[in-house]
């Protein structure tokens, strides 16, 4: 999670990047009372947990967290991807 705390308020672009249903998200929002950091280690927990369809979108990967992290739709922030990317190139499976 530490890799993603500088994009933390994006946490909600970035779960939905991530292929995780929006209610789902909504839900961790309501839970969490809106604290960012909470809702984002939650989202994570999701992600890792494959709470996702994972027949069609494949499991978790460093690789599809950084995607999240440059997409426009998802963090749409590339030099934090690329910093993730250097991080954890030799292990994109999490």
């Amino acid at each position: 999670m530490d890799a993603l705390t500088p994009v933390a308020v994006k946490w909600k672009a970035i779960g939905t990047a991530l292929r995780i249903k929006r209610s789902k998200l909504v839900e961790l929002e309501s839970t969490n009372k809106g604290e960012v950091m909470d809702c984002l280690a939650d989202m994570v927990t999701e992600y890792v947990h494959m709470s996702y369809d994972t027949v069609k979108h494949g499991e978790p990967t460093w690789l599809k967290v950084v995607k999240a992290v440059e997409h426009p739709a998802g963090g749409n922030n590339r030099a934090h991807a690329i910093s993730i990317a250097k991080e954890h190139s030799k292990t994109y499976k999490i």
